[in-house]
């Protein structure tokens, strides 16, 4: 999967974007032209209600080109410091504001313009506090961006003083790239699994609300790192004075109780851990063996997606007895933990490749074109014919559940055998030849399995 064609990645103002609707009263402004609201609405296709793009002109992502299409290669070697100030002071006067953040696009980041001077004369006017983001379009990636978010505002969100409840955890950095049931779902199975242990979640955040709502973690005795957003953890801990638990994403059965031993250790729960993991056992256990063995066991997959839910996914998938046919993951290997880039590694993962689409005739996995199913988000439209798509990871245009649907955790193992059951079926169908798969020569691209 080499050459000419599509990175299979996203750059970093992406994940800038992602972080930004995941904080209410955030607003970003870009030092670069409108296409900067453009893009944007690329994030609001996965998630409309975060309020990035509004249809009122005044959405949560800004611009300095305000005079329209003359923000372009010729003119930006000029100084502009005096648009760049305007668009910060009209950004930090507008209403239910709590932060600022300033950065650049690329062609921008190069000219090196001095935004920190701006941003000084800006705040100067009043309105909302401002901030620099570090510019870093040409050199990193989505995962970075929305890592260096949520650092910002972790840094800089007002928090009260510490009052530690006994068994209080605050657990910061999961991915909060939408408003929807798998997250909302996967917020309340990491405070489901705390519960477990005898703990209660202060806050799993980012939640979606204003920056303030950080200062519910002054409530508790540890901070959970999640790996999405290390650094801001730990800022937030060195902030509040408390100790720092950095756990891997709970994809599947071993990262899950591999989050799990990472938190009883630390609060000394042990105990609470092994009644509650056979209990949850006894439960899961008899529920998805008859799917697994029915419908799942040595059925091949593919997965596409960021590197931390890709390496839970091989697990899961070998736990359930099925084969990781191929992994494409959307970051470089020098932006993945060297834990989570060993398993990948060992899977056979390939790091941004470029592909120009998927074969017409399936995919490709050392000669082999018997795949039956394909988890990947919306990103690349083109899929492969003999294999079921899921749509899953961001972005995802496909699926948006109202329920509670969360895909980490145990109730999440019990999600991902729901849909590759689901999508193991609908495969069969389509290698049939049925009307419900749409037959070997239809020309149907892809048949998707939703949520």
């Amino acid at each position: 999967m080499s050459g000419r064609g599509l990175r299979q990645t996203l750059p970093y103002l992406n994940g800038a974007y992602i972080a930004a609707g995941a904080v209410s009263d955030l607003r970003l402004v870009v030092d670069g032209p409108y296409c900067v609201v453009q893009k944007a609405e690329m994030h609001m296709a996965h998630d409309p209600a975060s309020g990035l793009v509004s249809a009122s002109g005044v959405g949560r992502i800004g611009h300095t080109d305000l005079h329209l299409n003359q923000n372009v290669a010729y003119r930006v070697a000029v100084d502009r410091g005096h648009d760049i100030v305007q668009a910060l002071s009209e950004t930090a006067a507008l209403p239910d504001t709590g932060l600022v953040l300033l950065t650049s696009m690329d062609f921008h980041q190069v000219l090196a313009a001095p935004l920190e001077r701006y941003r000084r004369q800006a705040e100067a006017s009043g309105g909302a506090p401002i901030a620099l983001l570090e510019a870093r379009s040409l050199a990193a990636g989505w995962l970075q961006g929305y890592a260096a978010v949520l650092e910002r505002v972790a840094s800089l969100a007002p928090l009260p003083e510490p009052a530690p409840e006994a068994d209080g955890v605050a657990v910061v950095g999961h991915f909060f790239d939408r408003r929807a049931g798998d997250v909302e779902g996967n917020r309340r199975e990491v405070a489901r699994l705390l519960d477990g242990l005898g703990l209660r979640a202060c806050c799993v955040w980012p939640d979606g609300g204003p920056a303030a709502g950080l200062g519910s973690a002054a409530r508790a005795r540890w901070i959970v790192s999640l790996p999405y957003a290390r650094e801001a953890a730990r800022r937030l801990a060195g902030r509040l004075g408390l100790p720092l638990i950095e756990a891997p994403l709970p994809v599947g059965l071993r990262a899950t109780h591999e989050w799990l031993q990472c938190v009883a250790r630390a609060a000394g729960r042990e105990e609470d851990l092994d009644r509650f993991w056979d209990r949850e056992m006894g439960v899961l256990i008899p529920e998805v063996r008859d799917p697994v063995f029915r419908y799942l066991a040595g059925r091949r997959v593919w997965v596409m997606g960021d590197p931390l839910v890709a390496a839970g996914l091989v697990d899961l998938l070998g736990e359930l007895g099925m084969v990781a046919a191929g992994v494409t993951v959307m970051a470089a290997a020098d932006e993945v933990e060297p834990e989570t880039l060993s398993r990948l590694r060992d899977a056979g993962a390939r790091f941004e490749p470029t592909l120009p689409e998927w074969p017409a005739d399936g995919l490709e996995v050392d000669g082999d074109l018997d795949v039956d199913v394909v988890v990947a988000p919306s990103l690349f439209p083109h899929r492969p014919r003999r294999a079921t798509w899921v749509p899953f990871g961001y972005p995802n245009y496909v699926t948006h559940p109202i329920r509670p649907a969360p895909y980490l955790g145990l109730e999440g193992v019990r999600w991902w055998v729901d849909r590759l059951a689901e999508a193991c079926q609908m495969a069969e169908t389509r290698t049939a030849g049925t009307p419900l798969g749409g037959g070997a020569d239809s020309g149907d691209p892809g048949r998707e399995v939703s949520s």
